[in-house]
């Protein structure tokens, strides 16, 4: 597809008055807002990737959400009828705007969605052929897990430790115990220090903050902080230590999917009714 400009794309919206778009971050948003409306889509709506189809001036800034945002600010007065839809991640939680124009995710991310419970016991006892475990347990210790690694992000992006999350396994540090599935958070840590380049003399002190993170964040929802690709992981560990082969459970998971989610989900709501119904 050819890229257009951003002023291509602001006298396009003007000439034609019945165009809508809804301007995504990448391929997996695309395909869930299609999924979720469609035998009910208004056909003057536009679902569209931001790297696909725009062009952004200025140099690229914070990957594909960088990109879109930027696109919503430069779009925000000069076609009302352009819409955007982000992983909320932790910019409300770190005092961060957004422009007006931006819908965000309930959860921190896209794949908060698949942290359900209807998700989870489809995905296992369908998906993954197993009704030996109990589903709400796994699910409410994935979780435990992935909120200790979700506030050690939060203090790692307001200190700017810069800890090397997306190269340091999570998955290695999920331990059996006999019947108990544990996390070495210790260890963990540890190993995002030495990945980093960090004094581990440091993480006595930085533990001592995760606490205090993890008090001050003590009345947030779990959806708002675990991150995505944590649960994904972890639940994949989890559940292998299970006995479960849960090597796709990403697949699995939005198989599962379950469309009475977006009543649960006031954001979701939002986009899918103005995809359905454009104002």
């Amino acid at each position: 597809m050819l890229r257009r400009t951003v002023s291509s794309l602001v006298a396009a919206h003007r000439m034609d008055q019945s165009r809508h778009d809804v301007f995504v971050e990448g391929e997996s948003d695309r395909i869930l807002l299609e999924w979720l409306t469609r035998e009910s889509r208004n056909r003057d709506v536009r679902i569209l990737e931001v790297d696909k189809y725009v062009e952004i001036d200025g140099p690229p800034v914070g990957g594909a959400k960088g990109r879109l945002l930027a696109l919503a600010s430069q779009l925000l007065q000069n076609a009302p009828r352009a819409h955007f839809f982000a992983d909320a991640d932790y910019d409300a939680l770190l005092g961060k705007s957004v422009p007006s124009n931006v819908w965000t995710t309930d959860g921190k991310d896209l794949e908060g969605y698949l942290a359900e419970p209807t998700v989870m016991r489809k995905a296992v006892h369908l998906g993954l052929h197993c009704d030996s475990i109990d589903v709400a347990t796994a699910l409410a210790d994935i979780i435990a897990i992935c909120r200790r690694i979700a506030l050690l992000r939060i203090l790692s992006e307001r200190q700017h430790l810069a800890l090397p999350f997306q190269r340091t396994s999570a998955a290695r540090h999920v331990r059996k115990n006999q019947e108990q599935i544990q996390f070495m958070f210790d260890a963990y840590l540890r190993a995002l220090l030495q990945n980093a380049g960090i004094s581990l003399r440091r993480q006595s002190q930085i533990e001592t903050v995760h606490e205090k993170v993890t008090e001050e964040f003590s009345a947030t929802d779990d959806l708002r902080l675990i991150h995505g690709k944590d649960f994904l992981e972890v639940g994949e560990a989890y559940l292998r230590k299970r006995g479960l082969c849960a090597r796709q459970l990403q697949s699995v998971l939005w198989a599962a999917f379950d469309d009475s989610i977006q009543a649960r989900a006031p954001n979701l709501r939002k986009v899918i009714h103005f995809i359905e119904s454009p104002v």
